[in-house]
């Protein structure tokens, strides 16, 4: 399911109409993680697997006027990424697109952390970046429904020591929930 997804975000990143229905899928999704994470034009966020359609960089900087990095450890999904932001005409300052790997970035910078459903593998960069999140921050990360669970990896991270934890549930086609954790 994974290498469909991506597929198909890199083809819908050229074609402007796929590219829509995929966004209109998912700002739903991304208006209740804003709602859920309470995000402030102050805070710095970072999202871990943006894709060749960064959705998830370009709503939250439509809806909260905040800065986010949005890195994916694919060179292609970057080029796409910056080709469509281009593409759609507008300017997008407070959006950097970075390739990097989501084990290596430093996450104690950021105040919310976006981790997408394709990133793998998803418990080590959970737990690593649990363990080096600063004091106040959130980290949101999505999981598929039970059935693409085989091919994605569907994480219930055991946290300890957090402030709260919140489950966002999905009507989503591959998505259940999107869990919310305060550090």
């Amino acid at each position: 399911m994974y290498g469909i997804v991506k597929l198909y975000e890199k083809i819908a990143s050229k074609i402007t109409l796929l590219e829509k229905i995929y966004i209109k899928l998912c700002s739903k999704m991304i208006k209740n993680e804003i709602l859920g994470t309470e995000i402030t034009p102050a805070d710095k966020i970072l999202h871990i697997g943006c894709g060749s359609i960064p959705y998830t960089a370009l709503l939250i900087t439509n809806a909260t006027k905040t800065p986010v990095t949005a890195i994916d450890n694919d060179p292609d999904a970057i080029r796409n990424a910056k080709i469509l932001i281009k593409k759609t005409g507008k300017n997008y300052p407070l959006v950097t697109l970075q390739c990097a790997d989501g084990n290596d970035i430093a996450v104690s910078d950021f105040d919310v952390i976006f981790v997408s459903n394709s990133v793998k593998p998803k418990k080590i960069i959970l737990e690593r970046i649990i363990s080096s999140m600063k004091e106040g921050a959130r980290l949101v990360y999505r999981n598929p429904i039970k059935i693409f669970g085989l091919s994605y990896d569907y994480e219930t991270v055991i946290v300890k020591g957090g402030k709260s934890m919140k489950h966002i549930k999905h009507s989503f086609l591959v998505l259940r929930e999107s869990i919310i954790f305060e550090k």
